[in-house]
């Protein structure tokens, strides 16, 4: 069963999307945020937002304009660079953190993932439990090397995510514990109507097209 609209469709193929949405800040510049689907309904379930380098601002400070200028009532994947966020380390603080920690208790759900070369897997982890152990809900990346401690780094994740151009071969296996444990699971890199519609009989719960077409940042 396909319940997607025309409208919503345009968000996952290749040629059209749903508008991110857009609010000026940091003077007068744009801040965009592309839509998550539920696959279920096809309507918009979250945004994300991808905090990128840029000289003008710390990452800190780049945090804190995506979740101040985020969609209301929606909540908002936050991909973070692991390399940026340990460059905002202050003897035992870390600045992104705090800021995270900050907005814990606003209206909008943050949920963090951290972009790492294929090597920093491992070490990712570790900072991915630093994050838990803060209270900050986490999404994982279903390809990670599943050794002790990615076992409960997954344990304790809020999503896990699958990129549907190199799904793993214990996909099922995988969804079937997300679901046990609650684990919300969302697949990236859907290009087409028929992909949504699968992904939507497997059972993942959010959707994301391909990063090349999302206008974001």
């Amino acid at each position: 069963m396909n319940a997607f609209t025309r409208h919503e469709i345009t968000a996952i193929t290749p040629k059209r999307r749903i508008e991110s949405w857009c609010r000026a800040s940091d003077g007068g510049s744009l801040t965009r945020y592309q839509p998550i689907l539920d696959a279920a309904t096809g309507l918009i379930a979250a945004y994300r937002s991808v905090a990128r380098k840029t000289s003008a601002h710390s990452l800190s400070e780049r945090v804190e304009l995506h979740i101040e200028n985020s969609p209301p009532d929606k909540p908002l994947l936050l991909t973070l660079d692991h390399h940026q966020f340990m460059d905002e380390e202050h003897a035992t603080d870390n600045a992104v953190l705090q800021v995270l920690q900050q907005h814990l208790w606003a209206d909008v759900e943050l949920i963090v993932c951290l972009r790492h070369a294929a090597d920093e897997a491992l070490l990712c982890m570790e900072t991915y439990k630093r994050l838990q152990k803060a209270g900050i809900p986490t999404m994982v990346d279903a390809h990670a090397p599943w050794d002790l401690p990615s076992i409960n780094t997954l344990v304790d994740a809020n999503t896990l995510k699958f990129d549907a151009s190199q799904l793993p071969a214990s996909l099922e296996q995988l969804l079937g514990m997300a679901r046990e444990m609650g684990i919300r699971t969302l697949l990236t890199e859907v290009k087409s109507r028929t992909q949504a519609a699968w992904a939507a009989r497997k059972g993942f719960d959010w959707l994301l097209g391909p990063v090349q077409q999302a206008r974001i940042f």
